[in-house]
């Protein structure tokens, strides 16, 4: 009746004419978003009598849906720099013995070397600005992430470099950086200047140890790098201690050399530029940077859960999940006794991804759940997801189907 009473007061408001919900078709249909919007934007004025009909149709059966909502996101490190200030692992305190460094929640810690190189987020990036001081030698200045146990990752960044490195002698460059433990163990990928004058993208690794260190240039510039943005993929499999590195041009991501043996004991990426000459003008950016289990070995799991324990069958549920808008499920499962379901995901995929999960009830009953991607945020490996049959209170969303039908001015 609660729902009944709010349609009513609704329809009332917008001159709609209630249908029988039997006599519409499921919802989230194509165009239903855009629907909304139209709405939103111009009016009842401006929707017919099928597209109102629409609205309040999706108002009945919002009562009865699924809630979808993410009980642990997956990725290990998932920053858009679009906050206020960086989110930092320590920060600094001053008392009578002198400054101190104090750990707090944040993930990143700043690295830096040169004191004429700012490193700060701003206007939703890392930026990393300035005119090195220091001639010779390593000068890293960027940030370092926290360190984690898991190593059969995916890190993915985006890297600009607006200033040209090739005027500078030296190994000069911008570096997206995944650290394995100590001594120094990682895989990066970088642009810039290499130590024999060559300029474009290099792979270089320590698989072992510092003596053990190999590095190659395999990709050229393509002239275009202080101008755009370029998205960088690295990839450690545990299994095999085996790191890889890819760029992506033109959509595609190109492997830049081969896999190559890195023995990692732990996990973090470092964001940095190299600037070994002085008085070298620097302006880099980052962006976007996640790092996540590997799909091929982390599925995404979901739980089914009735509010009206005993009345809805949880086991025996039927999950499709249709990855970025494929037509096609990527996968498929059926829940266990406690509504449980594991479900692979590709391993040539980028993540975080958008999603449509397609749920079929034991009685036949079918609809469609949206898992969003925006930033850094949307579907990931390992994440696990929450669907709430029967249970949504229409009470909480009573102000939302307000807004949406609210009078035409």
């Amino acid at each position: 009746m609660r729902l009944l009473r709010l349609l009513f007061v609704s329809v009332s408001l917008v001159g709609i004419t209630a249908v029988a919900r039997a006599e519409l078709k499921p919802p989230l249909q194509p165009g239903d978003e855009s629907l909304f919007r139209l709405y939103q934007e111009k009016g009842a004025q401006a929707l017919t009598k099928e597209q109102r009909d629409r609205l309040i149709f999706l108002v009945l059966y919002d009562a009865n849906r699924t809630v979808m909502h993410q009980m642990h996101r997956g990725a290990i490190v998932a920053e858009s720099f679009n906050g206020p200030e960086l989110s930092l692992s320590a920060r600094e305190e001053v008392t009578a013995k002198g400054k101190r460094s104090v750990p707090v929640d944040g993930e990143w810690r700043i690295w830096n070397t040169d004191h004429g190189i700012t490193v700060k987020q701003e206007h939703g990036v890392l930026s990393i600005i300035g005119k090195s001081s220091i001639e010779g030698g390593l000068n890293f200045n960027g940030i370092v992430g926290r360190t984690y146990g898991t190593t059969d990752v995916v890190a993915i960044a985006r890297m600009k470099t607006v200033k040209p490195l090739e005027t500078y002698p030296g190994f000069h460059a911008a570096m997206f950086h995944l650290c394995g433990s100590f001594p120094d163990i990682f895989n990066e990928l970088c642009f810039g200047r290499e130590r024999d004058g060559s300029m474009g993208w290099t792979h270089h690794y320590v698989g072992e140890a510092i003596p053990g260190q190999s590095a190659w240039a395999v990709a050229a510039a393509f002239g275009n790098e202080h101008d755009q943005f370029y998205e960088i993929k690295l990839e450690h499999v545990a299994s095999t201690e085996q790191s890889r590195a890819w760029l992506r041009v033109d959509s595609t991501w190109k492997e830049i050399g081969e896999a190559q043996p890195v023995i990692m004991s732990t996990a973090k990426v470092e964001l940095k530029v190299n600037v070994p000459a002085k008085d070298a003008e620097v302006e880099c950016y980052f962006d976007d940077c996640r790092m996540y289990p590997r799909p091929e070995t982390h599925p995404v799991r979901f739980v089914v859960f009735a509010s009206d324990v005993g009345k809805t069958n949880i086991e025996g549920v039927k999950l499709e999940l249709f990855l970025n808008d494929g037509q096609e499920p990527i996968a498929t499962g059926v829940t266990d006794a406690f509504g449980r379901v594991s479900l692979r995901l590709p391993g040539d995929a980028d993540y975080p991804a958008s999603a449509r999960v397609r749920i079929t009830l034991t009685d036949g009953a079918t609809w469609e759940e949206r898992i969003r991607q925006h930033d850094v945020e949307g579907l990931y490996p390992d994440s696990v997801w929450v669907a709430r049959l029967n249970g949504r209170e229409i009470a909480g969303e009573a102000e939302w189907w307000r807004d949406v039908l609210k009078p035409a001015r």
